[in-house]
Formats: C-alpha cells, sequence, structure tokens
C-alpha cells in the first residue's frame, strides 16, 4: 500500500477491490503522511476496512513464518505472514510486494492468490481501463521497478 498510495492513479485499484482490508500491525507500520491520508480517506469511504487480529490468525501467522524459512527464498515476516493468515481464512487476493510472500503460493502456500502492484495493473489492463504505458508511469512516479521479464512479457521495456 505504501508504494501504491505514491501513484498517482491510485485510486484504480478499487475498481477491481471493492474493499482492501488492511491489519491493524500493518496500519501501524506506515509512517508517511500522505499514505496514512489516503488510508483514513479511504476507510470514510468503506473502500478501505481495519481487520483485528485473533489469536488463530496469530498462530497462523507464526506458523506461515516457520514454514517459510523451510525454503530457500525469501522468509516471511509478520506483517506478511499475518495478511497471508487473513488471505488463506477469507479466500481473498493479498496484496504484497515481498518476494517471499509472492513466490510462496507457488511452492508451499497452493491455493492462496498473491499479488504485487504488477498484477494489479496487468488486470486492470485486461479490463481495458489503462493503457500499456501505465506500467512505466507506475514505476516513475513510485520508484518500484517491476521484473524484467514481467515487462518484456508485456512489451514493455525498461523505464529507468
Amino acid at each position: 500500500m505504501i508504494d501504491w498510495a505514491r501513484y498517482s492513479r491510485r485510486d484504480l485499484i478499487f475498481e477491481i477491490f471493492h474493499t482492501i482490508y488492511i491489519p491493524e500491525t500493518v496500519l501501524g507500520e506506515i509512517r508517511s503522511e500522505s499514505t496514512i491520508y489516503w488510508i483514513t480517506e479511504n476507510m470514510a469511504r468503506d473502500r478501505i476496512a481495519l481487520f483485528t487480529e485473533t489469536p488463530e490468525i496469530r498462530e497462523e501467522a507464526i506458523r506461515i513464518m516457520r514454514e517459510s524459512r523451510r525454503y530457500p527464498i525469501k522468509s516471511i515476516d509478520y506483517p506478511e505472514a499475518l495478511c497471508i493468515s487473513i488471505g488463506k481464512m477469507l479466500g481473498i487476493i493479498v496484496l504484497s510486494e515481498n518476494g517471499g510472500a509472492y513466490f510462496s503460493q507457488y511452492i508451499y502456500l497452493r491455493g492462496l492468490s498473491v499479488w504485487r502492484a504488477f498484477e494489479v495493473l496487468l488486470e486492470l489492463y485486461k479490463r481495458g481501463l489503462i493503457e500499456r504505458s501505465e506500467f512505466t508511469r507506475y514505476q516513475v512516479e513510485t520508484h518500484h521497478r517491476f521484473p524484467r521479464r514481467d515487462l518484456e512479457a508485456l512489451g514493455i521495456g525498461e523505464t529507468f
């Protein structure tokens, strides 16, 4: 959400997700005033909702953290593990730029969907809501680089 909030067309995310759940723990990590403002503004519009952790969710998050350390990918920290456990519980897409969280869906958390900003933009593109140039705009505005192979698959060169 931190990178996404820097993007000038950030409200497009609500074309895909009617409600985005943010765990209280994750919200507590956000330091940017503009990101906090965007989140609270959308909480008032019922487009973002706080999710309160339960003991069961915490236990599952800790289990996911431990499990992630068994594989040769980036381990998953508590905030990402918490989001994954909520995603599993509710059967919803998890939004994360964490590489360990992203690759977990292919290695040991089958049935889970983890999307990075790239997948959000890709879905917007597939729905005809943005042009390919929007991938470049996102990278320039957020200073977040997408993997070269993902851009090449869309016929987009590097922007930096």
